[in-house]
């Protein structure tokens, strides 16, 4: 699929003008029987017609199913231009897609990586794969609306190859027996479609909010994500829903109201940090009211301000704050503090991006371990 604007996430999507590289069914019909095409007019010669292999049916799994699956979606990502410009061998005609033709000429041709022509010749021998990332990963029904049309386009495989990853960590949590409680308390309830989603209805003022404090906002997208992701249960969803109609309901919610879950403590200290500092945003930050309401209504500038603090820690320990794994370690100190409540000793290494009260899943600690995919994703979607 190609998208009709620049991609902000999950926007409107529209089918792609050129003819594919041979007819393709409707998911689940049955293709044209190779030699049953159009017969040739006078004077006129029809190329032979490829055998078409059918797409699934609706309802086919809508996520990668294997390792294989997901190191051949990595490598597409990763090397998304090369494969867009296979067929036509000139970069000044990427048109944002990748067709069946661009496959094949990776498999064929000369100059590609084993790498490149073992995720080409994969996608080619698996059909289903193949349609998972023809579908735009905002649609919930796979069938004959489903947006398919032939070609994968980039923000498609962006989507689903974080969903791999995150379930892999996800596994990988929930295998440790000590932290089952946690998963299966919040992880199950909206997983990572939600969580974009979320992050695209607030993409303006997610920039807007980044830009006014000095923060990534790759590092505000990806810890709003994290948070729909991880510690929204169903409680915490109906709160929010009242609270954008009635916003006293904000109240009910004593983990911290709005979709960034920020305790009013917290947005005090930080905003006295960026005032006696003088960081970009202090004069706004002073006058934030943190009131439920507020903090519910105004949640992702509660989070920035949040984030400015712990960002200007981090450099001022002569750590970085521009890596997915920094932003992960930034959302770790979010969660959990940047210090021991109890001995004021720090929880964190700023320069090395370790966790230092025990060591967490990776050495860095859960919540940095679980979210930093997302981290990663958001980098590279705002460049």
């Amino acid at each position: 699929m190609q998208l009709t604007a620049a991609h902000s996430g999950h926007v409107a999507w529209q089918p792609v003008r050129h003819d594919p590289p041979h007819p393709l069914p409707s998911p689940g019909a049955q293709p044209t029987p190779p030699g049953s095409g159009p017969a040739a007019q006078s004077g006129q010669t029809v190329a032979p017609q490829s055998p078409v292999t059918p797409y699934p049916t609706p309802g086919s799994q809508p996520d990668p199913t294997s390792e294989a699956e997901a190191l051949a979606l990595r490598t597409l990502r990763d090397d998304f231009t090369t494969f867009d410009t296979a067929r036509q061998q000139d970069p000044s005609k990427a048109d944002g897609v990748v067709s069946r033709n661009d496959l094949k000429a990776v498999v064929q041709g000369p100059g590609y990586s084993a790498e490149q022509k073992q995720a080409a010749q994969y996608l080619l021998d698996h059909p289903d794969a193949y349609y998972r990332a023809d579908v735009p990963h905002d649609h919930a029904a796979h069938g004959a609306s489903d947006g398919a049309d032939g070609y994968i386009a980039r923000n498609t495989v962006e989507d689903l190859v974080l969903g791999w990853e995150l379930d892999e960590r996800k596994r990988v949590f929930s295998d440790n027996s000590s932290l089952k409680t946690g998963i299966e308390k919040d992880m199950p309830v909206n997983g990572h479609a939600a969580a974009l989603g979320v992050v695209d209805a607030n993409r303006a003022e997610i920039e807007e909010m980044a830009k006014r404090y000095g923060i990534d906002p790759a590092l505000l997208a990806g810890v709003l994500a994290a948070e729909v992701d991880f510690d929204h249960n169903p409680w915490d969803v109906a709160v929010n829903t009242m609270g954008e109609l009635f916003g006293p309901a904000y109240r009910l919610d004593p983990g911290g109201p709005g979709v960034a879950e920020t305790h009013a403590g917290t947005v005090e200290r930080s905003a006295r940090y960026l005032v006696e500092h003088r960081l970009p945003g202090a004069d706004r930050a002073g006058s934030f009211k943190t009131d439920a309401e507020n903090l519910g209504r105004h949640s992702v500038e509660a989070a920035a301000i949040v984030l400015a603090e712990l960002s200007h820690r981090k450099q001022a320990a002569g750590g970085t704050v521009h890596t997915p794994r920094d932003m992960a370690i930034l959302y770790g100190a979010y969660r959990n503090g940047f210090e021991n409540e109890a001995t004021h000793q720090p929880r964190y290494d700023w320069v090395d991006n370790r966790l230092l009260e025990g060591n967490g899943i990776g050495g860095v600690g859960n919540d940095a371990y679980l979210s930093e995919p997302y981290f990663a994703y958001y980098d590279r979607q705002f460049g």
